[in-house]
C-alpha cells in the first residue's frame, strides 16, 4: 500500500490481558481493567499492540489501526464490527467503525476506533 494510516490519532492505554491475548488481536473489555478476546458478537475495545510477560496489555483504543477479519471482507466506509472470539473483528453489531482500507488477501482491515 502506498498509503500510510499508522499512528493517525493514536490513543494508547495498559489493561491487565487475559491468557490469549498477542499482539495485533482484536479484544473486548473482559472485566474491570481487564482486555480478552471474548465471545464473537462482543464490543469491540481495541487492539493489542503489546503484551508483556508481566501480563499487561498496551490496548490501540483510538485512531487508525490495521487489524485482521474473519468472515466477509468488510466495505469501505462505515461498517457494524464486533469481535469473532479469536482475536480478528467481523461484521455484525450495533456500533459501527470507519474502514478505511481492506487487503482481502492479507484478510485485515485499517479501522478508526
Amino acid at each position: 500500500m502506498k498509503v500510510s494510516f499508522e499512528g493517525i490519532g493514536e490513543v494508547m492505554a495498559t489493561f491487565l490481558a487475559q491468557e490469549g491475548v498477542a499482539p495485533g488481536m482484536a479484544v473486548t473489555l473482559a472485566e474491570d481493567s481487564t482486555v480478552g478476546l471474548g465471545e464473537s458478537g462482543g464490543d469491540l475495545c481495541g487492539v493489542a499492540v503489546t503484551v508483556g510477560e508481566d501480563g499487561c496489555a498496551g490496548v490501540r483504543i483510538g485512531g487508525l489501526v490495521e487489524t485482521a477479519y474473519s468472515g466477509t471482507a468488510p466495505q469501505v466506509g462505515y461498517a457494524a464490527l464486533t469481535v469473532d472470539g479469536a482475536g480478528k473483528v467481523t461484521a455484525g453489531g450495533s456500533r459501527a467503525y470507519l474502514v478505511v482500507h481492506v487487503d482481502q488477501d492479507a484478510q485485515t482491515a485499517v479501522i478508526r476506533l
